[in-house]
């Protein structure tokens, strides 16, 4: 059973990925399409990179919340925790890049960079639920450790007694 922390923690990762994708989406939509012309060098790859994390983002809670449910798997925390820092590392490094790109837009004032921005703000907001989890879930891991690990040693002694 999932604790309260555990479950708010998923639903804001939840919320902040799809708000992520939506807006991220919404330039490049707007850039390509609407405009007909290329994205600005200093958002091109940024933006790009936040569409396709966050699409990482929301499988990496579908596959840390529902396949152990609904597949009969059994996931290994290792694998779990990597997954969490995983995306919390591609979370970090292009929200800051996305954050020194619009940092340079400094003279515009139209909505589209008010997005830019509410999109840098999400994406870190991403970035710290993600690295929160990952910490929370070392934290468990190292714990389970050592209790394994005095267990280990407490069963090696019991034999030696008996011996």
């Amino acid at each position: 059973m999932a604790s309260a922390f555990h479950v708010a923690l998923r639903l804001l990762q939840l919320m902040s990925s799809i708000l992520v994708l939506g807006l991220s989406a919404y330039l490049v939509h707007h850039f390509t399409d609407v405009q007909r012309q290329n994205i600005p060098t200093a958002l091109d790859i940024e933006l790009d990179l936040l569409v396709a994390i966050s699409t990482f983002s929301l499988l990496t809670i579908y596959c840390l919340e529902f396949l152990p449910y609904f597949g009969n798997i059994v996931l290994n925390p290792y694998h779990e925790f990597f997954a969490e820092a995983a995306v919390a590392g591609l979370y970090f490094g292009t929200f800051i890049a996305l954050a020194v790109s619009v940092s340079k837009l400094y003279k515009c004032t139209s909505p589209l960079c008010a997005a830019a921005r509410a999109d840098t703000v999400f994406a870190a907001l991403s970035y710290t639920a993600w690295i929160t989890s990952a910490t929370a879930k070392a934290m468990r891991v190292s714990h389970r450790n050592k209790e394994e690990h005095r267990a280990g040693y407490v069963r090696e002694d019991m034999e030696k007694n008996k011996a």
